[in-house]
């Protein structure tokens, strides 16, 4: 769908002599304001379920109800696959985490609420559903599971009662979902870092990142909780804000194609920043109005970095569905290979400040410091890096550690 969307609908157009005369990069800011309205209708449709809150995000939904019931509503569901699936192909800068995990919760909650009425089982099932679900789409059980139970508390995890229900579900669901997509339950979604020699002053640069990712995952926090204020105060209707979002994805997309989309695709080519066409997303091989990226320019690194952050606030302004994880994996990814290149580290040894940074942000703005470290290694390649990840564990767990005691 995706790929039709942006690649093959704006080929044929081209092929028909339709496009010819005019910049691909435009096509970005129709689909995005296309995207925007039909979001946008679709809120106004499903306001009866009480799903649309102004002011109110996915979790924020999803973990004030298992606060208090132990369950999440299945009437969320349909409005958030149809929504989602609109952002999704649309484009849109949250990624389909938080979806999975509301979805799949609100199906364990079904089966909870069947079996029992007592509130902290129901809370098992819940919580083992979303684990389960969003262990499907990373392939890491283990890691996926503590990011999903330290995700309701500030502090990290609290409900341990369902730690291990949880694990045994997301096992099971992954080596379902290899066995039926890959044929094969090994592997899991990882990324190709460049391999390094690790020196001791490897945990200096730790500290650094923790630091750093921790003053801007405050930044990040404030910035989401203003949009959120904002659309409150506002107090527009849903496709308002839905159709000014997705002007303000779209603009940002004409400067910075890259900056589409949730991350999962587009953090290979922020990682390696390879010349070949056939490693970027197909949106990204054409250039924006401001010509094709430098990766050796801090300058362009800049404008991704901004582009991302305000597609990532526009769609939270918007009432776009979505999660943050990958949006904050790619900022962290394009931080640390901001600071390399001013630093002007080789690239074979910029893996540690690019990992570095994707896990003190995510930590730093999930409040989820022990998951993220298993997410990170496992997008590491725990087979094919596991003597490096035998290395740069330390400096991750380190870096973790600052982060939670910012």
């Amino acid at each position: 769908m995706i790929v039709g969307l942006w690649t093959a609908l704006p080929d044929a157009l081209a092929s028909a002599g339709l496009w010819n005369h005019i910049p691909r990069y435009t096509w970005n800011f129709i689909i995005s304001l296309l995207t925007g309205v039909l979001t946008g209708v679709s809120l106004m449709l499903f306001q009866g379920t009480g799903y649309f809150k102004q002011g109110t995000g996915t979790m924020d939904k999803m973990f004030s109800t298992i606060h208090k019931a132990g369950t999440v509503p299945f009437r969320y569901v349909l409005p958030m696959g149809v929504i989602s699936l609109v952002t999704i192909a649309g484009g849109g800068s949250l990624g389909p985490e938080s979806p999975t995990c509301l979805m799949f919760g609100a199906l364990g909650s079904v089966i909870g609420s069947y079996l029992t009425d007592k509130v902290v089982y129901r809370r098992m099932f819940t919580l083992a559903g979303a684990s389960a679900g969003l262990s499907a789409f990373f392939g890491l059980p283990l890691g996926t599971t503590l990011f999903v139970l330290e995700l309701p508390h500030s502090m990290s995890l609290q409900y341990f009662e369902a730690l291990s229900p949880a694990i045994i579900a997301s096992i099971v669901s992954v080596v379902v979902e290899r066995t039926l997509i890959t044929g094969g339950v090994f592997g899991g979604k990882s990324y190709v870092f460049a391999a390094e020699t690790l020196q001791p002053i490897v945990f200096l640069y730790a500290a650094a990142c923790g630091i750093l990712s921790g003053l801007l995952g405050i930044g990040i926090t404030l910035g989401m909780k203003a949009m959120k204020w904002v659309r409150v105060k506002l107090n527009f209707n849903p496709v308002f804000h839905a159709t000014l979002c997705g002007c303000i994805i779209g603009a940002v997309a004409v400067v910075s194609p890259s900056s589409l989309f949730w991350g999962e695709n587009e953090l290979q080519f922020i990682i390696t920043v390879s010349t070949n066409a056939t490693d970027k997303p197909p949106y990204a091989v054409y250039p924006g109005v401001i010509g094709p990226f430098d990766d050796t320019s801090p300058g362009a690194w800049g404008i991704l970095i901004a582009a991302k952050l305000v597609a990532t606030f526009a769609s939270i302004l918007g009432g776009y569905p979505g999660g943050i994880v990958f949006p904050l994996f790619f900022l962290g990814a394009s931080v640390g290979k901001l600071i390399c290149v001013l630093l002007s580290i080789p690239p074979e040894a910029q893996s540690v400040w690019v990992v570095s940074m994707m896990a003190g942000l995510q930590g730093s703005v999930t409040r989820t410091p022990w998951g993220t470290v298993l997410l990170v290694l496992g997008l590491h390649g725990w087979a094919e890096n596991a003597e490096n990840n035998l290395q740069i564990f330390p400096a991750i767990i380190f870096t973790s550690m600052v982060v939670a005691l910012a």
